[in-house]
């Protein structure tokens, strides 16, 4: 008798399926693994930019940049302290190549660069939202949170995972159409950080420096402003 020295079809076909049914499970195990470093990786991120306030209020006896000049935006007043730019830059959301839209993110692309010339956002791009109501500006708006000790910080956002380079929350605002793509309309400007990043969830810094994963519905809970009032929200 002749000895077989290959496999037959049938057998090379097992095999094959053998192959694809351990991809299959062992897909979705490393696809949580990712979501899980990127998760740390930004909650590192946003403490760097902690850091950075902190330094910059010791360095400006306790007093918030403004937030009503171009050049002032706290992309550039922060960067002295930052340094790298890679902490503006979640892995969930890199670099956003949408330039019809203004340079406006999503939940998994970053706002800017902003192709036109001469602009501030030409050279910059993040995937973090400041809380602006933490900000003195031009408006004169009440509702703004007293820096360096505001009164229960620890529920207090600076800054989180957004679409833009910064909101202004109030607690009538409803969530936006898509948990994706956000929406920047100024009249419902939870819109900027209700997004689905981090599962249903986004990454926030707080004025006591602490950072945390808070749910959707929860950014409705957080103390946006001192007018804001805390409730429940129903997010789709």
């Amino acid at each position: 008798m002749r000895k077989r020295n290959g496999f037959t079809l049938v057998e090379l076909l097992v095999v094959i399926g053998i192959i694809a049914v351990l991809i299959s499970l062992l897909l979705p195990a490393m696809r949580k693994a990712r979501q899980a470093v990127n998760a740390v990786t930004c909650l590192s991120n946003l403490r760097t930019l902690g850091l950075s306030t902190q330094m910059y209020l010791d360095s400006n006896k306790g007093k918030v940049w403004r937030d009503d000049v171009w050049k002032e935006w706290w992309v550039t007043v922060l960067q002295p302290y930052y340094k790298s730019k890679k902490v503006l830059i979640c892995p969930t959301a890199p670099t956003n190549v949408d330039f019809g839209n203004d340079g406006v993110g999503a939940a998994f692309t970053a706002w800017g660069p902003d192709p036109i010339p001469g602009r501030w956002m030409k050279d910059n791009q993040g995937s973090y939202t400041l809380n602006a109501w933490i900000t003195p500006n031009f408006f004169n708006r009440s509702g703004i949170h007293k820096f360096p000790s505001p009164k229960g910080a620890s529920n207090i956002p600076i800054f989180c995972d957004g679409i833009w380079v910064n909101t202004w929350p109030s607690d009538y605002d409803a969530p936006p159409a898509s948990l994706i793509r956000g929406d920047t309309n100024p009249n419902f400007q939870m819109s900027r950080v209700c997004i689905a990043r981090h599962g249903k969830a986004i990454n926030v810094l707080f004025a006591d420096y602490h950072v945390d994963r808070v749910a959707l519905p929860d950014l409705w809970k957080l103390q946006w402003s001192t007018l804001f009032k805390p409730r429940n929200q129903l997010v789709p």
